[in-house]
């Protein structure tokens, strides 16, 4: 039995779960159905591995003026819904920050490899472009690491990462919600200034305690399950009658 969380991914996986809508009658679950068989259809042909934020893949992917091509780097997010989700990889190239934007269902992706298959605190990474550039430093002929079986659950890195001058940050990550799990913020802040940061904390509780910031998915997550394995079966008879008409169309000929 797969551990919480690496489920089989043509049951589930985290572009499975559509976006928040209140109220519920604003849902389109029809559409929402179709579109998860249409990823169904999809995984069943190409590979689509198990990733998180933080893991280190390699794309072999096509471009129409120059032919295959391999990116490497690190994922610093993955968001969308079903065909419209998307992952962004980082790497470090002749020592120039490199991101390329990758949608999950694209055609022109041949094959994703997970050369170290990693799960941090935070879901998203972005504060990597202001830390140093070894976080996501990937070589491109690195060999992939065995990734834990699936009945095992991932260990989670709780590390914490140090962050270059807080005055070329894009944008004051000590004071977003939520607030990031993986950095080191110690390094830059005295105590005074923890204190005045919490205090702008608080005043952001009307956001805080927003329900639409704090989509739960969990509860929907085995309803979809079982959507997904009744999904399967209706994907299974529909190539069946599809290849029957096909060979009857052939015998008629």
């Amino acid at each position: 039995m797969p551990a919480w969380g690496r489920e089989d991914g043509m049951l589930w996986a985290p572009e499975y779960c559509p976006k928040y809508a209140s109220p519920k009658e604003h849902s389109n679950t029809l559409a929402d159905m179709l579109i998860r068989q249409d990823c169904m259809r999809h995984r069943k042909v190409h590979n689509i591995p198990e990733f998180y934020a933080g893991s280190i893949l390699r794309v072999t992917h096509s471009d129409k003026f120059v032919g295959k091509l391999k990116f490497s780097g690190r994922v610093l997010y993955r968001d969308g819904f079903g065909l419209n989700s998307r992952f962004v990889l980082r790497n470090i190239i002749d020592n120039e920050g490199v991101e390329m934007e990758f949608y999950t269902y694209a055609p022109t992706i041949q094959k994703i490899e997970v050369l170290k298959l990693e799960k941090w605190l935070d879901d998203d990474l972005r504060y990597l472009r202001d830390a140093p550039k070894e976080y996501c430093m990937v070589h491109a002929g690195m060999i992939a690491e065995p990734a834990p079986p699936k009945t095992q659950e991932l260990p989670i890195f709780t590390g914490k990462i140090r962050m270059l001058n807080p005055h070329w940050w894009k944008i004051p990550y000590d004071k977003v919600f939520p607030r990031p799990q993986n950095i080191y913020f110690e390094e830059w802040h005295i105590k005074e200034d923890e204190l005045l940061v919490e205090s702008q904390v608080d005043k952001k509780n009307a956001v805080n305690v927003n329900i639409v910031s704090h989509h739960d998915w969990r509860d929907e997550k085995q309803a979809v399950m079982k959507e997904m394995e009744r999904n399967y079966d209706r994907i299974q008879e529909i190539d069946r009658m599809n290849y029957k008409r096909d060979q009857l169309a052939k015998n008629k000929k």
